[in-house]
């Protein structure tokens, strides 16, 4: 029922990253993705995948701004269950490695408030609607 490649499109939000300074984050970012092997059946299955990510990552605090292209690998496990007929619900947790590295800083004196991680952890959870 689901594909075994998709393009996704994603967008996570802003953060307060502390400090007494407030840095206001976002990332607009297009995944593509291979999920090749299903181990499962129709009702249950879990399926890891391989991914890539491509897209813009950007950051203002203290009245200044920039945006910046992105680019991660990503490898996962998805794990997903039907629901419904055309429908299921999916969990996924995996690793991200950026490909490319920022640091967002702002205040006087300059401080770093935000800086890219050599590799970090991907939790995300969804449902998934067949189209006809």
């Amino acid at each position: 029922m689901s594909p075994k490649s998709s393009l996704r499109a994603v967008l996570r939000g802003g953060a307060d990253v502390g400090s007494g300074t407030h840095a206001d984050l976002y990332m607009v970012v297009s995944r593509l993705e291979a999920c090749p092997v299903v181990i499962g059946n129709a009702t249950v299955d879990v399926r890891p995948c391989a991914a890539a990510d491509l897209g813009v990552l950007g950051a203002s605090a203290a009245g200044k701004g920039d945006a910046a292209f992105w680019a991660a690998l990503a490898a996962h496990a998805r794990w997903g269950v039907a629901v419904a007929s055309g429908v299921r619900l999916e969990a996924q947790a995996g690793v991200l490695v950026p490909l490319t590295s920022y640091e967002v800083v702002a205040g006087v004196p300059a401080r770093t408030l935000e800086k890219t991680k050599v590799a970090g952890v991907a939790l995300g959870a969804g449902v998934m609607f067949a189209l006809p």
